[in-house]
């Protein structure tokens, strides 16, 4: 195991947090927290460690934004994207400080990073999720920024010089007064997919899955319906229904599906979910259990099958956070997972080393296509 940053936080719902770039560097965005390793000096700052892909031997750690500038929130970590002229992009914001987007471009590790002017919005805004098309704007490419800002929707900015100057694009998708919590994926040419939850499970009873694509300014429903413009965006409800939750009167016996990660397979959209339910498998002194879903589209509907149990939620205040998967995007039939209980058969996990429960790491693999998963054990007996 190595430590690439001692004090570092990020959000699921900001991306990519780690990429590695061509030239075979390792780049992780983090933000510190102020009650973490030397978070007096740190404690929200924006950093980007680099180090070696091959050997994690850390080269550097360069600060975007100074300590103090944000308070301590994992939503300051930054996205990261590596453009193929090979400039690497970082775009990050508060969680709803202010209404600056900021955003830095480094074309050689050499040089350093360039913070560009920062672009005002409308409201406090939070995250960051850069996606590049190259087909678009002539050929020349065109990078996208989507966030959360004006209307407490998924909006957008758009660049077409690489990431150093950014204009307004509007809003992708809105659902008042809730936001959809969105997952994104893109074929590498022309077409962004993406999956959103009807919004933060917190808020509404019974959260759904919903999918979409934009394409050319347009958006879709991934069956191929045109449904309006990126700009005054469209209605979540106006997507293509992916899973469904069960509404209820409070919390508990709802049951609620979030989004995790989202891939391209084969030229077709596939996604990772978390279900939560009330009842919690085996785990003392939990409510609730998360089941942890695959879904893909088939080229006529989207379908979900079951890749295992998630164990139960992480703390009481946050009954849908699980301990998460996500894809290995080089091969979306393979999938990453954390869990307090076995995947398998949902048995409480126990380590020989402390005797206490602690989410441990496995790899799940399938045939892609809705198959059985065979789930083997990356960690074990953790004291952490």
């Amino acid at each position: 195991m190595s430590t690439l940053n001692d004090n570092g936080a990020w959000s699921w719902f900001q991306g990519e947090r780690a990429i590695i770039t061509a030239s075979g560097d390792l780049l992780v965005g983090s933000t510190p927290s102020g009650t973490g390793t030397s978070g007096a000096t740190r404690g929200g700052a924006v950093e980007v460690t680099t180090a070696d892909a091959s050997t994690l031997a850390v080269e550097r750690i360069d600060r975007l934004a100074h300590a103090g500038r944000y308070r301590s929130d994992d939503h300051v970590a930054p996205g990261l994207l590596e453009l193929p002229s090979g400039r690497v992009v970082a775009s990050w914001a508060g969680h709803n400080d202010d209404r600056l987007k900021h955003s830095a471009t480094l074309d050689t590790v050499d040089v350093g990073w360039t913070v560009n002017a920062p672009s005002t919005r409308g409201l406090g805004t939070t995250y960051s999720n850069l996606v590049d098309l190259p087909a678009e704007n002539g050929g020349r490419g065109r990078l996208y920024d989507f966030y959360r800002s004006e209307s407490q929707a998924v909006n957008a900015l758009v660049s077409d010089d690489g990431g150093r100057t950014w204009r307004y694009g509007g809003i992708l998708v809105k659902n008042p007064p809730l936001y959809p919590y969105i997952r994104f994926a893109s074929n590498g040419v022309d077409r962004i997919d993406f999956v959103a939850t009807t919004g933060n499970p917190q808020s509404v009873w019974g959260s759904s899955v919903r999918a979409g694509y934009l394409s050319g300014g347009v958006i879709h429903a991934t069956d191929g319906t045109p449904l309006g413009t990126l700009g005054t965006g469209v209605e979540w409800s106006q997507l293509l229904p992916v899973a469904s939750g069960v509404p209820a009167d409070i919390e508990g016996p709802d049951v609620d599906v979030w989004v995790s990660d989202m891939a391209v397979l084969e030229g077709n959209p596939v996604a990772l979910l978390t279900v939560k339910r009330s009842g919690s498998p085996s785990v003392e002194g939990r409510q609730y259990h998360q089941e942890y879903l695959f879904a893909r589209w088939d080229g006529a509907a989207w379908t979900t099958s079951r890749i295992g149990w998630g164990g139960s939620e992480l703390y009481s205040g946050q009954p849908s956070y699980s301990g998460n998967l996500t894809f290995d995007q080089r091969d979306p039939r393979r999938v990453f997972l954390s869990s307090n209980v076995d995947p398998r058969s949902g048995d409480e996990l126990r380590s020989q080393a402390d005797g206490r429960s602690h989410w441990e790491v496995y790899e799940a693999r399938s045939d892609g296509a809705g198959g059985p998963w065979e789930i083997t054990s990356i960690t074990a007996d953790s004291t952490v």
